[in-house]
Order: C-alpha cells, then sequence, then structure tokens
C-alpha cells in the first residue's frame, strides 16, 4: 500500500478510513495535474477576480481529480455529525463552470445502436426479468437511472401516455432531478401497455407477499420498497457481460 502523506498525520480526522482516501487518491499525482489544467482554468479565473491565481488554479485541479474521494470523506463526517452538508456538491458547480467557460466544444457520448440496444433488451427478460422493465424505460425515454427509480405510480398518466419526472435515487438516498427542475416525457404504446401489466403483477405481489397496499415505487425491491442502485447495477453488469458476449460496445448505463 502506498504511504499516506505526512501532512495529514496532524489533522484530527476521525477514522483511518478518511486517512487512506485522502492519503491515497487526492494527494498523488495532484501537482502534474494541476499544471495540466492551468492553461484552461487561469482565463475563467482571472477574470473573476480570484485572489491568488496560482494557487485558486491548483485548487481547481486537486477538486477534479479528488471530488469522488472527498464526497466519500465528507459524507462521513456528516453521518458522525462533523459536517452539516457536502461543500463538495459547490466545488463541483465551481468545476463545471470552468469546464463550460473555456471548452470550445462539447463531447459526444457514445451510444448504442439498435441492434446493440435490442440484443440488451431480450438478454434482461431472458435472465433478468425483474430488471427489464427498467431497462424498456430507460432505453424508451432517455431518461437517467435515479430518475427512473425514483419513479412512483402517481407520476405516470396512462391516458396522456405521460410519466412525470420529479425526484430521483442515488447512493445517497432521494433527491431532486441533475436539472433541478420537473418534466414530462412521453410514453410510446408499448411502454404505456408495459407500465400496464407491471402494475398488475404488483397487485398480484402485493397479495402473495402479503405487503399492506401495492408499493409506491414503479421499480420497486423484493420487499415493495426504493431500489437500492447499487443493486441495480449488480444485474445490469450481469447483462452488459452477457451482451459484451455476443459483441455489444462496453458503454455506460446513463
Amino acid at each position: 500500500m502506498r504511504p499516506r502523506a505526512s501532512w495529514l498525520r496532524g489533522y484530527p480526522l476521525s477514522d483511518l478510513r478518511h486517512r487512506e482516501i485522502l492519503g491515497l487518491r487526492v494527494v498523488p499525482g495532484a501537482s502534474a495535474a494541476c499544471a495540466r489544467s492551468a492553461p484552461r482554468a487561469r482565463p475563467f479565473l482571472r477574470g473573476r477576480g480570484f485572489p491568488r491565481l496560482n494557487r485558486t488554479v491548483a485548487f481547481v485541479q486537486l477538486s477534479a481529480l479528488s471530488v469522488p474521494a472527498l464526497r466519500l470523506v465528507a459524507n462521513s463526517l456528516i453521518r458522525q455529525g462533523q459536517l452539516d452538508r457536502n461543500p463538495v456538491v459547490e466545488m463541483k458547480a465551481l468545476l463545471k463552470r470552468v469546464r463550460n467557460a473555456t471548452e470550445t466544444e462539447v463531447e459526444v457520448r457514445e451510444a448504442w445502436s439498435r441492434d446493440e440496444a435490442e440484443i440488451l433488451l431480450d438478454l434482461a427478460w431472458e435472465h433478468e426479468q425483474a430488471f427489464a422493465p427498467l431497462l424498456e424505460i430507460l432505453f424508451g425515454t432517455g431518461m437517467r437511472r435515479g430518475e427512473a427509480l425514483g419513479l412512483k405510480w402517481q407520476d405516470v398518466d396512462f391516458d396522456a401516455r405521460k410519466l412525470l419526472i420529479r425526484r430521483s435515487i442515488n447512493s445517497q438516498g432521494q433527491s431532486t432531478p441533475k436539472t433541478g427542475r420537473a418534466r414530462r416525457v412521453v410514453l410510446s404504446e408499448r411502454l404505456v401497455e408495459m407500465l400496464f401489466d407491471l402494475l398488475g403483477e404488483r397487485q398480484r405481489q402485493r397479495i402473495s407477499e402479503g405487503w399492506p397496499e401495492t408499493p409506491e415505487w414503479i421499480f420497486c425491491n423484493q420487499r415493495g420498497g426504493a431500489s437500492e442502485p447499487r443493486n441495480v447495477s449488480r444485474v445490469w453488469e450481469r447483462v452488459r457481460r452477457r451482451a459484451e458476449s455476443q459483441g455489444v460496445r462496453k458503454l455506460a448505463l446513463h
């Protein structure tokens, strides 16, 4: 294991995991990364009157390098009552502003072809039937995975063939959609029929499982509650690996 940075030893971090995260993921390589980002970040920061420009540029690049690690540390401190909120949220907003102000073009995301999507859906229905309706919604509407997990039956308008997206579920729990705004998406006839069938299945599950009522979450877990994103990720990986053996590209599920 790579040794932790010496400057961390004087800080009153409350458990060893904090030190491991910072020492192994934040500190190594930060100086080189700062140098790489300086040409992009400096014009943006200078135009906005940031003091100590070189240190600020270094901070911005260090933040980009370490956001996932710092998020883990901050969330741990929140659970222990040592922080009231996660400051990494504000850090991410600053990094996004730097990116948007300095880039000259946006990155184009790769997407699966129609044939690849059909293979993924066929494999999901064959091997992971509880997961398949979620994948159908993701492919059919383009919504984010967390937004789909946050859907409740009250968000479905079967007559108008629309879904209302107003919440999201991620590893930290329930939150608002990434855009911060609610929106509606139109459903195809196929998706409306699938959701109607799924609602009937949930009502049958209520009886067989002895639930007091039909679960409010469309894509609920085996106990009728909201699904855990990490469990969904595990199922998706099984589907993805099967599809990869059939030539489907290894792309991220949005």
